[in-house]
């Protein structure tokens, strides 16, 4: 997670790019009670508004907020192919008390060419949620501009963890099993200097990152 506030935010994700299908409840709710997170990711399906709007009106109904002693809320990931399929996934829950924070999903900076508009989008349905941004794209230099935008929270990636030398213009490999064979390393440490460096200074605020081993941030 890149920012300065790292301790207040920590996110449970569904492990929906690693398994091909977000967890279910009773796994998610397993996990927020070891990782006692402050935001749970609502179950997302890739690039799927429609599925994604469904499973996530299920996935409140779970009330897994209600089971733990500090206060835990939702955060909602619209999906959509087209920034107008994406703004139908995010309009009919824009407004629900139980999701306080969105999510930006790293495939729309491919299909909608920026994640720009999507951000702008999701401030403009409801400009009191914060914004947090789901990985480095393949287009990273897309990624630092938006990151300094004032509508962005936070933004996350183990990019600068697996890469020998991080540089935004470089073009990075699947992370395959990296997750399982990755070791701490000085270039690691150094690569997250710069990363925090290019990153941290975004936005109105900070945050940190958690998840159910979904890779979709640094825990």
């Amino acid at each position: 997670m890149f920012n300065n506030r790292v301790m207040e935010l920590l996110i449970l994700d569904n492990s929906v790019v690693e398994l091909g299908g977000a967890v279910d409840e009773n796994l998610l709710a397993e996990a927020a009670h070891i990782v006692n997170p402050t935001h749970i990711v609502l179950p997302d399906v890739m690039l799927n508004g429609l599925k994604t709007l469904e499973h996530g009106l299920r996935a409140l109904e779970w009330n897994l907020w209600d089971d733990h002693d500090h206060d835990q809320h939702a955060m909602y990931l619209p999906q959509g192919s087209t920034l107008n399929k994406f703004a139908r996934c995010a309009e009919p829950l824009a407004n629900d008390p139980r999701i306080t924070m969105w999510g930006v999903p790293r495939n729309v900076a491919k299909y909608h060419g920026s994640r720009r508009d999507a951000i702008r989008l999701l401030h403009a349905l409801n400009p009191n949620r914060r914004i947090h941004l789901f990985g480095f794209s393949d287009d990273m230099v897309d990624d630092l501009l938006c990151a300094q935008m004032p509508e962005v929270f936070s933004i996350d990636s183990a990019v600068p963890l697996r890469v020998k030398n991080f540089h935004i213009y470089d073009h990075v490999p699947p992370r395959e099993g990296w997750w399982d064979t990755g070791q701490a390393s000085e270039s690691m440490f150094e690569n997250l200097k710069l990363a925090r460096a290019l990153f941290g200074g975004g936005g109105s605020g900070s945050g940190g990152s958690g998840g159910s081993g979904s890779g979709r941030g640094i825990p």
